[in-house]
């Protein structure tokens, strides 16, 4: 399959906004926010490997994982 990249930025996007949305909640415990979406992320690609009528893609993976730096 070809890389796409309107795909890949999809799912920064909704990653990114998930983290916003964690950090609003959970503002006190920001350090638990990225590596819960790690993890909420590569449980999704794995459920869709699983799955049978989907596949998991590590690239979906590394979209997500992708965040700016700066402090």
């Amino acid at each position: 399959m070809a890389f796409d990249w309107w795909d890949k930025a999809q799912h920064s996007l909704a990653f990114l906004v998930l983290g916003g949305l964690g950090l609003l909640a959970y503002s006190e415990k920001p350090g638990r926010i990225v590596p819960g979406l790690l993890v909420y992320g590569a449980s999704i690609e794995l459920a869709q490997a699983a799955s049978g009528w989907s596949y998991g893609d590590w690239q979906d993976w590394l979209a997500v994982s992708v965040r700016p730096t700066g402090d």
